[in-house]
């Protein structure tokens, strides 16, 4: 039988049994030559099938539309094809923007500009930073200013996109300084009268006194927008996001907010009755928010079993935990060196493995009056850390304007101005 009339013949077998059986009679008459031969050829053949590749564009954009943002450019290197796909505008604007939560326009923006955007969100999720940067000792400033009525007190500390809000001791004016830049600017309520909270949004910043009970809006570039005094009541609520602020607290069993609004530049008030919200927690809407950001950060801390030691803070996918530890020399003196640590628990935030930290630093507990206190925020392109009373700033998304190094900075921040400056990262070996 000639081999164009065997092919012919193993065609005719339209059933897969038949066929096995055939290969299966065929392959008890070869030779230990044969096998030889034909295991070469099986070894020779491919079986890999590229089925993401080989489907239409519009499907396969669905299936990558899956992946983590840094990941598509990652992926490009398996294949021409997916190369090709992944680097189409059609995948990775949807992407980018879903990531930053449509809050960042993509419209015109380059495959290099996606890229580069991306970059940054790789660095998040794993805890690359590329610059580290600190503030002198507060203690070395103020000796007396420490504790949670500090200058790191939590209510005087906003990080929003590239600027740090704080008020520094003796909280008599607010200062926001560019993280980027290094430039900042401040202001102070009339009579220079102390700061009591702060927070801040994409368009404005609002601060609230404790005296008067006046609130103070400010836009970024420090014009003063609004200023409103508010009843004695009305201390438990302090917030403001967008274009809007709101304060609020209890009366008579009841939550009275009152809303100002950026663009009208007016304010109205609006009261919920009892039986729309639980009244034992009322004490507790300090912690009030608009969005979910803060009942994320208290999950988060519970399920890391967070204290007074340890702080957790997440942005979208990415959890970072700093922790605080004192190794005492002499029992009973205090004398000692405390010690914080910074780590970065990936995308699910769970502690079950102990990660290395990707910074570690260290005090002594005499310069630290006896004790320090820890804060943590993030976003998607810094990382600001108080602990051992100094300010980190951990940079993801460009390297900051900053000083040399700390040894030879000058005493600007004594003078009053902000000064962060380039400093080396304490990485374990």
């Amino acid at each position: 039988m000639t081999t164009p009339a065997f092919v012919h013949a193993f065609r005719a077998l339209h059933t897969a049994a038949a066929r096995r059986d055939a290969l299966q009679a065929l392959t008890n008459e070869l030779s230990p030559y044969e096998w030889r031969q034909l295991q070469a050829l099986a070894n020779a053949k491919s079986f890999q099938f590229d089925i993401v590749g080989a489907l239409p564009a519009e499907l396969a954009f669905h299936v990558f539309s899956h992946l983590d943002t840094a990941a598509i450019f990652r992926l490009q290197a398996v294949s021409r094809r997916w190369c090709h796909l992944l680097r189409s505008p059609v995948l990775l604007k949807p992407t980018l923007r879903d990531w930053y939560d449509y809050t960042v326009d993509f419209e015109n923006a380059t495959y290099q500009d996606c890229h580069r955007e991306a970059q940054v969100i790789h660095r998040v999720q794993t805890g690359r930073f590329l610059q580290l940067s600190a503030s002198k000792p507060i203690s070395h400033l103020h000796p007396y200013a420490t504790g949670p009525d500090s200058p790191i007190g939590i209510d005087r500390l906003c990080l929003e996109g590239d600027f740090l809000v704080d008020s520094p001791f003796p909280f008599r004016h607010l200062r926001v300084t560019n993280l980027q830049t290094g430039q900042d600017w401040r202001a102070c309520a009339d009579g220079r009268e102390s700061i009591s909270r702060i927070d801040a949004s994409d368009l404005l910043i609002a601060f609230w006194t404790s005296s008067r009970r006046t609130c103070y809006v400010f836009d970024y570039k420090g014009a003063r927008k609004a200023k409103f005094q508010l009843p004695p009541f009305m201390n438990k609520i302090a917030t403001c996001r967008g274009h809007t602020v709101v304060c609020g607290g209890t009366v008579n069993g009841c939550l009275e907010l009152y809303i100002w609004d950026l663009d009208s530049n007016k304010g109205k008030s609006l009261r919920l009755e009892q039986s729309l919200f639980n009244r034992d927690r009322i004490p507790h809407m300090c912690s009030f928010r608009f969005d979910e950001k803060l009942q994320m950060a208290k999950m988060v801390e519970h399920l890391t079993q967070a204290n007074e030691c340890t702080k957790t803070a997440c942005w979208k996918d990415s959890y970072y935990r700093v922790e605080e530890h004192t190794e005492e020399w002499l029992v009973g003196r205090g004398d000692g060196r405390m010690h914080i640590s910074l780590m970065h628990l990936g995308t699910s935030g769970e502690c079950g493995k102990l990660k290395d930290p990707i910074f570690i630093d260290e005090a002594d507990m005499v310069s630290l009056m006896g004790g320090s206190y820890i804060q943590l925020l993030i976003n998607d392109k810094f990382l600001v850390l108080r602990a051992l009373d100094r300010t980190y700033a951990f940079s993801f998304a460009a390297e900051a304007a900053t000083a040399e190094s700390i040894e030879s900075g000058s005493d600007d921040e004594q003078q009053g101005k902000f000064v962060l400056w380039k400093i080396d990262a304490k990485i374990v070996a």
